[in-house]
């Protein structure tokens, strides 16, 4: 069935799509995430990585890297959840016990150049450090020799953060605040009450083969809607992804937990494909006394051909 997977429609089932892309994913985890981390530990390096953007387990590809490392983009300084570029990262953090989750700050900010101000900037550091990030990575400082002049050469996607910028002398004010919070937040752990269910087998399964960016359909696929109001609710939370739920998380007491995460509830968005191992571990923690809570629907098949009557 293979030339079939360039078409959306004809002979391909939803299992067939899923498996198509589980293969995929666990090839560039497998011949990329994982050796590029070993070949760091080898030479005394650490691989900071950013895999948003990638077809495959974003959450699983974060879990490998050292230091999981999202981004912040396109009028970032907007006080918004952003799954796409941040939280998938700062999740990753927390369900593996990575100390640091830093994000790639300023990109783009506003578009054409030259608008961004400091204040814009304090309002993306702090909509960065809401979504779990605790270490910002400047974006940028572009080399400009003093032959140049002013403004000098810049980089079409960054923020411009050097000496040629008119409120340069007064970055240090900024850095400073980014600094002593950066040191505070890695001294302490998240606390996440919520875990929210990333309905990934539903995504596989929608799509025939092609560039699938799986941050950006997950993002389609669940909206805003759901994150916005746990927010305003006073509810903070982590994504949820079924390698991480079935291989990592255990129950203790009446929590879910996961590297530093704890959680009391888990949130399922409307799912209509799920692997029977997750469901195995969402009602052992139902029995010990925590929450589950499904929208919409309940799943209503395993995902994959493999043993598809016997696994559903």
């Amino acid at each position: 069935y293979l030339p079939a997977l360039w078409q959306d429609s004809g002979p391909l089932t939803p299992q067939i799509r899923y498996d198509y892309h589980r293969t995929l994913s666990d090839l560039i985890l497998d011949n990329f995430f994982r050796p590029l981390t070993e070949w760091s530990d080898k030479h005394g390096l650490r691989a900071r990585v950013q895999a948003h953007g990638a077809f495959g387990d974003i959450i699983e590809g974060y879990s490998i890297a050292h230091i999981p490392e999202g981004e912040n983009i396109f009028f970032g300084d907007r006080c918004e959840v952003n799954l796409r570029h941040r939280r998938l990262a700062s999740s990753a953090a927390h369900l593996y016990s990575k100390p640091v989750a830093s994000a790639e700050t300023y990109t783009w900010l506003r578009v054409p150049l030259f608008q961004v101000t400091l204040e814009m900037m304090k309002a993306a550091t702090d909509a960065t450090f809401l979504d779990g990030i605790n270490q910002i990575v400047n974006h940028g400082y572009p080399y400009s020799p003093p032959q140049a002049g002013q403004p000098g050469w810049f980089f079409y996607a960054s923020t411009l953060i050097n000496h040629n910028n008119l409120w340069w002398r007064h970055y240090p004010h900024l850095t400073k605040y980014i600094q002593r919070t950066a040191a505070l937040l890695q001294q302490g752990v998240s606390v996440n009450p919520i875990a929210v269910y990333l309905p990934l087998a539903d995504v596989f399964a929608k799509y025939g083969s092609g560039a699938l960016h799986i941050d950006e359909e997950l993002e389609k696929h669940l909206g805003r809607e759901l994150f916005d109001e746990l927010r305003r609710a006073g509810y903070d939370f982590d994504l949820l992804n079924d390698r991480a739920l079935e291989r990592t998380a255990r129950v203790e007491g009446r929590q879910l937990r996961g590297g530093t995460g704890a959680y009391s509830v888990v949130v399922v968005p409307s799912v209509r494909f799920m692997p029977p191992e997750s469901i195995e571990r969402l009602v052992e923690f139902t029995e010990s006394g925590g929450i589950v809570i499904f929208i919409e629907r309940l799943p209503e098949a395993a995902p994959g051909m493999a043993q598809q009557q016997e696994r559903t």
